[in-house]
């Protein structure tokens, strides 16, 4: 049968509609599925840090952002043991603020600038499996929906579908590091306590942290040793207060006097995850083939990084630049020259096994990091598709 599509794309959230977004903009025909009905918000963390800022700035959908209601926070503030230190958002003035938007917000804004640049959008659809040609490689998606269910043909089969992703168990994709839940999670939004600040505090075998976000409303949370998450799931309120409390007696006061809007939303814990991202047929980008623990707050902007690192990949194998295993591996190479520093020091933060000075050189590396991320996302424009990564 003839190909329906260049990609099929399962998952419509920031991983997923950003990769459609960069596909359809180079003039692939692509169609981006999800199961849920609408996109919605989704137990995630929302800040959008440095990296990305630059591609929301890079792709012309900061102002929507913006225009959405997330407000800017020109500066951040870690507190470690006690010991504050005020840090503006980007010393190279490359950018102006951070952002953290909701992700019903956020999800949507990308997934319509998808639309706008000719992807097919099918929401409420379902993958139930991939479908082979004759030599074994994928060569389209099995898809369920209300109408029933079908099979498109596509020169590649895209999960974008999260930690336990479909596309990756139907294609068997290799685990290429494991590490087991160390850090739970509680978070929820509250009224009247923000400061505009992104706060972050470490101490304790604890973390917390306020940032401002959408409606006038501040994100909370604290994250706690994954041996404990029988009381996050039993008693969240209780732990989120009390966690406050032994980090930051002021942050806690400020959170008492505030007024909780909605409920608590916790994670028991979730395993840092490296697959192997693309075999014949099909590629994982996203928390699909890296995911990280939520310490990191940088979950977004990494998805957004590797959505189109993959997406110049595809296109350079299928305009004849490049063999499609040379791409895909070029890609492999460059998601990993990029993330490993970042991934190891986010292992060891989400560990809560440190002190003072180890949390300081934990966040040191992350944002040395962030910064050599910022520095080759910014040269794509100028480097074109095969921009080298050293490891």
């Amino acid at each position: 049968m003839e190909r329906e599509y260049d990609a099929v794309i399962v998952g419509a959230r920031v991983a997923g509609s950003a990769t459609a977004l960069c596909l359809a903009r180079l003039g692939h025909r692509v169609l981006v599925v999800d199961r849920a009905p609408r996109i919605g918000d989704t137990l995630s963390t929302h800040a959008v840090l440095r990296t990305g800022v630059v591609q929301l700035t890079r792709w012309g959908l900061l102002d929507r952002v913006i225009a959405g209601g997330a407000p800017p926070s020109r500066r951040m503030v870690l507190s470690v043991d006690g010991a504050t230190m005020p840090l503006p958002a980007d010393e190279t003035g490359r950018v102006a603020a951070l952002y953290a938007p909701r992700r019903h917000v956020l999800d949507n804004i990308v997934l319509d600038a998808a639309r706008r640049a000719g992807a097919d959008v099918a929401l409420g659809t379902s993958l139930t499996g991939v479908v082979h040609d004759a030599t074994g490689r994928v060569a389209g998606a099995r898809l369920r929906s209300t109408a029933g269910e079908r099979i498109v043909r596509a020169c590649f089969t895209v999960g974008a579908d999260g930690l336990r992703s479909r596309v990756a168990a139907a294609v068997g994709a290799p685990v290429l590091d494991h590490r087991p839940a160390t850090c739970a999670w509680i978070y929820t939004y509250v009224a009247g306590v923000g400061t505009g600040d992104l706060e972050m505090f470490y101490g304790s075998r604890r973390i917390a942290g306020i940032f401002p976000t959408n409606d006038g409303l501040a994100n909370v949370y604290v994250g706690v040793p994954v041996t404990e998450a029988d009381r996050v799931r039993t008693d969240p309120d209780g732990l989120f207060h009390e966690t406050l409390a032994t980090i930051s007696p002021s942050l806690a006061e400020r959170i008492r006097a505030g007024a909780r809007v909605e409920r608590f939303r916790v994670s028991t814990g979730l395993p840092a995850l490296v697959r192997r991202p693309h075999g014949p047929g099909w590629a994982l980008v996203g928390d699909a083939g890296h995911h990280k623990d939520a310490a990191s707050g940088h979950g977004i902007s990494s998805a957004f990084r590797d959505a189109e690192l993959l997406a110049r990949s595809l296109h350079a194998s299928a305009r004849g630049d490049e063999p499609e295993r040379a791409a895909l591996a070029g890609f492999e190479a460059r998601r990993d020259a990029l993330s490993h520093r970042m991934h190891e020091a986010v292992c060891g933060l989400a560990s809560l096994d440190w002190d003072g000075p180890g949390a300081i050189a934990h966040l040191a590396t992350m944002g040395e990091a962030i910064d050599r991320e910022c520095d080759v996302l910014w040269a794509l424009d100028t480097a074109g598709d095969t921009a080298p990564v050293a490891a």
